[in-house]
């Protein structure tokens, strides 16, 4: 959370300015905008019901370490699933966002002592990383052209690569 700003308001711009969580859920956006019509909708559902469901284990006082190492590893796989740009069965897309929404809610956890506080600020953080996700993933739809879509993969396997990089880099310290 940035210094100063706490609560709601410092919920709201926590996805934002963490860059591991600004990758990892516009390739979320975009894994989902590649799935067939029918199922965008469903994994919007997961995601949205992940988040909810990681506030309730911060509020329950659930915690763990190195959140932020599943982080990575989920915007890798989101980065490797866009690169291949098939349409995953619904029973295995399902938990990317599952997982995807938890752990961002687990490693947003202010240093607030008060619940109340904590709470409101990771409610926020949860609403903007669903905004944020469910915006990328009306993008991928839209694109026609060749170009596009070949830009939209390339980005997805350079999101994985600089993901596995960072987690490396990270599991060596």
């Amino acid at each position: 959370m940035i210094p100063g700003v706490g609560g709601f308001a410092g919920g709201l711009v926590h996805p934002l300015l963490v860059p591991a969580h600004l990758i990892a859920l516009l390739v979320l956006g975009l894994f989902i905008g590649q799935q067939a019509p029918r199922h965008r909708v469903v994994l919007r559902t997961v995601l949205g019901a992940s988040l909810i469901a990681g506030v309730a284990l911060v509020v329950a006082a659930f915690a763990v370490m190195d959140a932020d190492v599943a982080v990575l590893a989920i915007a890798a796989a989101a980065g490797l699933a866009v690169s291949v740009a098939r349409p995953f069965w619904l029973a295995t897309a399902w938990p990317l966002p599952a997982l995807a929404g938890v752990a961002i809610v687990l490693d947003s956890v202010p240093d607030d002592i008060s619940m109340a506080a904590t709470f409101m600020a990771l409610v926020g953080s949860g609403l903007v990383a669903f905004l944020i996700a469910a915006a990328a993933s009306l993008v991928p739809p839209r694109l026609r052209r060749d170009w596009q879509r070949i830009a939209t993969r390339i980005a997805g396997s350079w999101i994985a690569a600089v993901a596995l990089l960072v987690l490396a880099l990270r599991l060596l310290r």
